[in-house]
């Protein structure tokens, strides 16, 4: 299975990985960078929020702000050079209009993320994972709201920067998401079950 290969190539990596995780949006994309050590410690690198703003009347909105989130993502890439990306999936129960252009916001930055992996040398991880799947991973409940996620992340004393005060929900989604990649076999193979949602 896809899965039990993922597992065995990168039990070795994971004595020390690093893992982008990514929580596209058109308003606020979270991203974070996460070094897993051997001691079972987690170094938080780097963290960003890419904001953008809608322009009315324009046709070509979705397409710029597109183009632009991913720029930055690739900068972040170029940078931090990762062993592993981890990306939220689609809401796919979602009925507002924007999923379409979220869609489209989606395959853009795998489309670079494969470039990426395909110019490497070293073997490089990839997983897509929904969005029930990463509150039940953080909070317990595939049903969490962005309240609850960022309660657990207090409670772990989770190094995020704050906004006035406050936990930004995009920088906590896309920290788990990273965070992810070391949690037990039985979350990973849910995954694997999802076919052309897990790369490796």
């Amino acid at each position: 299975m896809v899965i039990d290969k993922l597992n065995q190539k990168f039990k070795k990596l994971l004595s020390s990985i690093r893992v982008l995780g990514i929580d596209q949006s058109f308003t606020g994309t979270g991203l974070a960078v996460v070094d897993l050590l051997k001691s079972g410690d987690e170094a938080f690198i780097y963290q960003e929020k890419i904001v953008t703003s809608p322009k009315e009347k324009d046709p070509f909105d979705y397409s710029i702000r597109t183009k632009y989130i991913t720029k930055q993502i690739c900068k972040v890439i170029s940078k931090y050079l990762p062993d592993f990306f981890v990306l939220e999936g689609l809401s796919y129960g979602s009925t507002r209009s924007v999923v379409f252009e979220l869609g489209g916001l989606s395959y853009m930055i795998r489309d670079e993320i494969f470039k990426y992996i395909n110019n490497q040398s070293k073997s490089v991880g990839f997983y897509i994972v929904p969005p029930s799947v990463l509150k039940k991973y953080w909070t317990g409940s595939g049903t969490a709201n962005k309240e609850t996620m960022i309660d657990e992340s207090k409670k772990r004393k989770i190094p995020i920067a704050t906004i006035k005060s406050k936990f930004d929900d995009n920088i906590v989604d896309a920290y788990a998401l990273a965070t992810i990649v070391k949690a037990p076999l039985v979350v990973l193979d849910t995954l694997a079950n999802l076919g052309d949602r897990c790369y490796g």
